[in-house]
């Protein structure tokens, strides 16, 4: 008996430790927005806690440490209490972020831990070091019932919150994020309810030995299959935004590559078939002007005409793609949307509906200018390791300012010159195309990528 409760408790801890380090290792790579990884980041620490916890359970079973027994018994109560507590703080963080715009609520689990620890250093001052292992009653309660119990309820409130966002209509993330809720429940009437025998209830009727009597096995099993599940399900989870993440930037990426292929193709054409019509074209105008009664050179001179119009209209309808600063709009929109989709950071776009009106209705240095904003949004969003990323575009003193701002870490200032980065380099000759001006301003709290380009590249 004793044999099978060491080989639980042993197993019970490395599930919860294993799922814990799993969140904490691939976290850094998944993309979310920074309350989620927050809460992942607490439920993977509360995963750790919890089993070393249950590995203290592992040592006492062992009775190879009588002599402290006092003291690992304790330790074990304290961390079943911050387990719970950092459990309850990833549901407080979601519902916060989500539902609750009050900050200061996000420190009541930290509060009702305090809590217990006051009274758990008065009572042991008080009555001796070895008292809650006689009297349990009060770490049933507060710790189990209260904490554990609510703290598992909170959590599972947090993840279907965030289930049910509209962008996670039929969507895999939906689920995924309704299974830890339900997870976190179940985790919560077992953990937190199914405790030792006690003489109050619920304790009198909900206990471990009850339990046992009723299904044939030891809770501490069940509990093992709940930590699978959260192992499972969360890397699930992570597995989908790091795809969704990766999926976002490639997207934008390819559209970048298809959008300055065909600019590179249409400049070409001008530059090599256009060019060359209009020589010949040059030169057949002449002959006419000298021999006026030779009609196949009118007929000639004809026809070039006809080919350098279809060409410039190939080139301007399938190549060149210009934009009007309403296309620009719909495009930056368009790419927030499929970044926020993605959770890594949160995108704001501030855009003057002012300009719509004033400018070209189509223009190639827009374009241009879509490609520089959409470069230094996507530099921001692979690297910054930002939390939110703001994007302005506005009319400011004679000049069309794009400004692309993030609380990121950052950029080494070689990279901002361009001389180690193949997008900052192409950014700066876009802009230096349009008689503009590319700033970069960056320290640890963040970079701005300020482009300023003369209102005349654009308004008629």
């Amino acid at each position: 008996m004793e044999s099978e409760l060491f080989i639980a408790y042993l197993i019970y801890g490395f599930v919860y430790i294993l799922f814990g380090f799993r969140i904490l290792t691939i976290e850094k790579h998944h993309g979310h927005n920074q309350y989620l990884n927050q809460a992942f980041k607490y439920v993977a620490i509360f995963g750790i806690v919890h089993g070393f916890s249950e590995w203290l359970t592992v040592l006492r079973i062992s009775n190879l440490f009588i002599p402290i027994d006092a003291i690992i018994q304790n330790t074990k109560f304290i961390l079943k209490m911050v387990s719970f507590v950092l459990l309850m703080q990833a549901g407080t963080t979601i519902i916060v972020a989500l539902k609750i715009k009050r900050s200061w609520l996000k420190i009541i689990p930290v509060t009702f831990g305090i809590i217990y620890l006051i009274v758990f250093i008065i009572v042991l001052t008080n009555h001796g070091f070895d008292y809650f292992i006689n009297n349990r009653t009060f770490n049933i309660i507060y710790i189990r019932y209260f904490l554990g119990v609510t703290g598992a309820f909170i959590a599972a409130l947090g993840f279907y919150l965030e289930s049910q966002r509209p962008e996670y209509v039929y969507n895999q993330l939906k689920w995924r994020y309704l299974a830890i809720a339900i997870t976190c429940v179940v985790y919560g009437l077992i953990d937190g309810l199914i405790v030792r025998p006690t003489d109050f209830f619920p304790g009198n009727v909900i206990n471990n030995h009850n339990f046992y009597a009723f299904f044939g096995f030891r809770i501490q099993w069940l509990k093992i299959g709940v930590g699978l599940v959260f192992y499972f399900v969360i890397g699930r989870l992570i597995a989908v935004l790091n795809q969704l993440v990766s999926t976002s930037i490639a997207t934008a990426n390819i559209a970048t590559i298809e959008m300055d292929a065909r600019c590179k193709i249409g400049f070409e054409m001008h530059d090599l078939i256009i060019q060359s019509l209009y020589g010949i074209k040059l030169k057949t105008s002449k002959l006419i002007k000298e021999y006026p009664m030779i009609d196949p050179l009118k007929v000639l001179n004809k026809d070039l005409d006809d080919a350098l119009s279809q060409t410039r209209d190939f080139i301007h309808n399938e190549t060149l793609q210009r934009m009007s600063f309403k296309d620009l709009y719909e495009s930056l929109i368009h790419l927030k949307n499929q970044l926020n989709y993605a959770k890594k950071s949160v995108i704001t776009l501030n855009l003057d509906p002012s300009l719509i009106a004033k400018t070209s209705e189509h223009s190639i240095s827009i374009t241009q200018c879509f490609f520089s904003v959409q470069e230094a949004l996507l530099n921001a969003f692979k690297h910054a390791q930002a939390n939110t990323i703001e994007v302005t575009v506005k009319n400011a003193n004679d000049h069309i300012q794009m400004i692309i701002k993030d609380d990121g870490v950052g950029i080494d200032k070689t990279v901002s010159k361009g001389r180690k980065s193949y997008g900052m380099f192409s950014m700066r000759q876009r802009v230096q195309s349009l008689d503009g001006q590319l700033t970069v301003v960056s320290d640890s709290a963040g970079t701005s990528i300020i482009i300023n380009v003369p209102i005349s590249e654009f308004i008629l």
